[in-house]
């Protein structure tokens, strides 16, 4: 599923958008996201509301779900500000340890960042040692606890 998101850039016209795939593991369905939204020239308000908007197109019914892109984050309260965004819809940020994902000559900046509801974090990773992106791919593993699988088996 697509998601557009809301706001164009102003410096191109570009349309940002999310995408939606439900990941399927021993019958539990995941909805997990992959976003990329618009840059700093957007203005803060309007980046919200790109956020805003994605995380109102989540369904509340899914116990387990994982969001992650590239958020243009390029200040520390811009993360804080994303981070507060997102755990107010319930979700965590699990790549808070991973560290910087873009380095612009001496100046490493976050961001990339994956969040997650219902699932425990194991690792987190950034892989500086790439040709594929500008930015650093953030690598995550999570868990559902067993009593949480019971649960949801039961539901299902």
């Amino acid at each position: 599923e697509k998601i557009i998101l809301p706001h164009t850039s102003p410096r191109n016209d570009q349309q940002r958008i999310a995408v939606k795939a439900v990941v399927t593991i021993d019958g539990i369905e995941i909805p997990t996201y992959s976003v990329h939204t618009e840059t700093m020239v957007l203005g803060r308000d309007k980046r919200r509301a790109q956020i805003n908007h994605l995380i109102d197109s989540i369904d509340d019914d899914h116990q387990y779900v994982i969001v992650g892109g590239d958020f243009n984050t390029a200040l520390g309260h811009n993360v804080e500000g994303l981070e507060k965004q997102f755990q107010q819809a319930g979700f965590e940020r699990a790549s808070g340890d991973s560290g910087p994902t873009f380095q612009l000559e001496c100046l490493k900046l976050t961001f990339d960042h994956v969040f997650a509801r219902g699932l425990t974090t194991h690792s987190v990773a950034t892989l500086a040692e790439t040709k594929a992106s500008d930015h650093w791919p953030v690598s995550v593993t999570f868990s559902i606890e067993p009593d949480a699988v019971l649960s949801s088996r039961a539901a299902n």
